[in-house]
């Protein structure tokens, strides 16, 4: 394979071009110009009050669906939605309910015709017991 001028030239430029671009691109998401918009729907305190679940809606923009996501986290730590522990998410906006059986059960009711997108039985040393109402 014979080299043109234009073939040089366009490796030379081009190939650091993309990879600016990249860069650029991952810059501009790390530093949250691409986010998502959170909010709380509410939150219980468990018995003891060592932790606290929260349900929330998550809207990350027209071209995604809603989210409704139930976390739980320490008694003492702030609401955090990138951090806290997930326990549920639920496909689109659904209506839940958040309680304490006890201190070490979260019972999470919601409307049986919204889809789990994903659901752990336990968090945090928690268990989650979801039930369709």
């Amino acid at each position: 394979m014979k080299l043109t001028t234009g073939t040089l030239v366009l490796a030379v430029l081009g190939i650091p071009v993309i990879v600016v671009i990249g860069f650029a691109g991952l810059w501009w998401a790390s530093n949250g110009l691409v986010s998502c918009g959170d909010t709380m729907l509410g939150d219980a305190r468990s018995p003891g009050g060592e932790f606290v679940a929260t349900a929330f809606m998550r809207n990350c923009g027209a071209t995604t669906d809603f989210a409704t996501i139930v976390s739980l986290r320490r008694g003492s730590a702030p609401f955090r939605p990138d951090t806290d522990s997930t326990a549920v998410v639920i496909d689109g906006a659904c209506e839940v309910a958040v309680a304490w059986a006890d201190s070490t059960e979260l019972t999470v009711e919601h409307d049986r015709r919204c889809v789990i997108f994903s659901s752990r039985e336990s968090v945090l040393g928690v268990r989650v017991d979801l039930r369709p109402k």
